[in-house]
């Protein structure tokens, strides 16, 4: 889990939202709680319905 939550940490810092989203392959973020476990949030990042 803590490869996953380094994954999220990075691509935050890094910008990597708008890059991901101009790909075309990742759909925009969907909101979870703050208490969402990380594969949620991973998934939430990367626009997938957990």
């Amino acid at each position: 889990m803590a490869l996953l939550e380094g994954v999220v940490t990075l691509a935050r810092h890094f910008g990597a939202n708008e890059v991901l989203r101009k790909s075309g392959q990742y759909g925009p973020r969907v909101e979870v709680p703050e208490s969402a476990d990380v594969q949620t949030r991973l998934l939430a990042f990367i626009g997938r319905q957990p």
